[in-house]
């Protein structure tokens, strides 16, 4: 929500960042069901905790991509390859 405010609009055009938000809500919602299944059954605490953990890894590494990506190089070298800049890769690519 934070970025959504933050960009506004812009957000709209930043596709990937968009992809990694999504990715965030993703883990956390099926982290919640994960432990919500786990203690409404009242076990699998352990598979429960194992799938927390992952998933926590998964949700730092998308927060840190936020800040620190490749998605201005990416973006140009797209806008170039659309352009037909690239035509090299056509040629080479088997």
């Amino acid at each position: 929500f934070h970025l959504m405010l933050l960009n506004g609009p812009k957000l709209e055009k930043r596709q990937l960042q968009l992809m990694r938000i999504v990715d965030i809500a993703t883990d956390l919602f099926a982290l919640s069901a994960a432990v919500g299944r786990a203690r409404a059954l009242g076990e699998g605490k352990e598979l429960a905790d194992l799938f927390a953990r992952e998933a926590k890894e998964r949700i730092g590494a998308s927060f840190r991509a936020i800040r620190r990506n490749t998605d201005t190089p990416t973006r140009r070298l797209a806008r170039h390859v659309l352009a037909g800049d690239a035509k090299w890769i056509e040629k080479e690519s088997v």
